[in-house]
């Protein structure tokens, strides 16, 4: 049985969740701002932190 990795865009938020099944389960492996992207999905998968180059504090 294979693992299905595949991203899950949040547009009200501009976040795109990285989504894994494995069998009857499915989990957050990671997530990044902005719309899905090949290159940002496999950056991020397996990383539930990110980090902000700016405070978004006002």
């Amino acid at each position: 049985m294979s693992n299905k990795i595949y991203p899950v865009y949040a547009q009200a938020d501009d976040m795109t969740f990285i989504m894994e099944e494995k069998g009857n389960t499915i989990s957050v492996i990671g997530f990044y701002f902005g719309e899905p992207d090949g290159e940002s999905t496999e950056h991020y998968a397996g990383s539930l932190t990110a980090e902000l180059a700016e405070d978004l504090e006002a």
